[in-house]
């Protein structure tokens, strides 16, 4: 009876061993786990996107005399857009000359009169006074003359327009929207796990979908935010060929090279 229990509890401790020997043979030790591979493989999207943009907006309250521009069209840095109606801003500007003329008038006479000893030195400082008023008075209407015409402030493509000629806009209301076309970024959103394999310099090709195209970028910065929900990081990387036919909003697959790419 004896040896039959010791024979029981010899094979239960041999079964015992060999699942403990087994288990730890199929189960990796935490610092041999590795990323997974994926993140390496895993395809990349990037799109184009212009590097200036802007809406401009009206600078002053009056009625669009012009606006001959139309959606598409490029226009140069420099190039007058529209030109507004500006006569009662114009009437302004000649009655702060007249105003600033009579100002400086004033001073002359009542510097004569300090001179002559017929007026203190309290009246001239007061008519010294006005008069760098009259001056601030006819620069701040000069200003808001020179808003009645408006003006590309680069070279790009009117992609927008909120208004038409002969209507009325108030100060700040948006006019058209200027995109510059000609110097184009790559957007693109990675895992933050791989952030630290990329750095700025780092050569990459995107392949455009619309036009077929092998585009050769360098990593120009790194977005300094790490999105907490989706656990990943934008990027914008700076065209280096000169490739015709690209437009913001096209996109294309993503391929990083290993070594950093020269300006040509």
């Amino acid at each position: 009876m004896l040896n039959s229990l010791l024979k029981v509890l010899l094979a239960l401790l041999l079964l015992f061993n060999s699942i403990t020997s087994n288990a730890a043979e199929e189960i990796p030790l935490l610092s041999d786990i590795t990323l997974d591979s994926s993140y390496a493989q895993h395809t990349i999207r990037g799109q184009l996107r212009p590097s200036y943009y802007t809406v401009i907006s009206a600078g002053i309250s009056a009625k669009l005399l012009s606006f001959p521009v139309v959606v598409g069209q490029l226009i140069e840095m420099g190039q007058e857009v529209a030109r507004y109606d500006c006569s009662v801003q114009d009437s302004n500007v000649a009655i702060a000359i007249a105003r600033r003329d009579a100002s400086k008038q004033r001073t002359a006479v009542n510097e004569r009169l300090q001179e002559l000893g017929n007026i203190g030195a309290l009246e001239l400082a007061l008519a010294e006074a006005e008069q760098l008023m009259a001056e601030a008075e006819l620069q701040k209407e000069k200003a808001v003359m020179a808003e009645c015409i408006v003006i590309a402030p680069f070279s790009g493509t009117i992609t927008e327009k909120f208004v038409q000629a002969h209507q009325y806009t108030n100060r700040g209301d948006q006019l058209f929207e200027l995109v510059d076309t000609s110097n184009l970024e790559v957007e693109m959103v990675v895992p933050s796990m791989l952030l630290r394999s990329y750095k700025p310099g780092a050569a990459f090709s995107i392949h455009i979908d619309e036009t077929d195209q092998l585009v050769q970028v360098r990593l120009d910065r790194i977005v300094g935010v790490v999105d907490p929900v989706s656990q990943t990081v934008k990027l914008i990387g700076k065209i280096i060929d000169d490739v015709e036919g690209l437009l913001p909003g096209m996109s294309g697959s993503v391929e990083f090279h290993d070594a950093p790419l020269i300006d040509r």
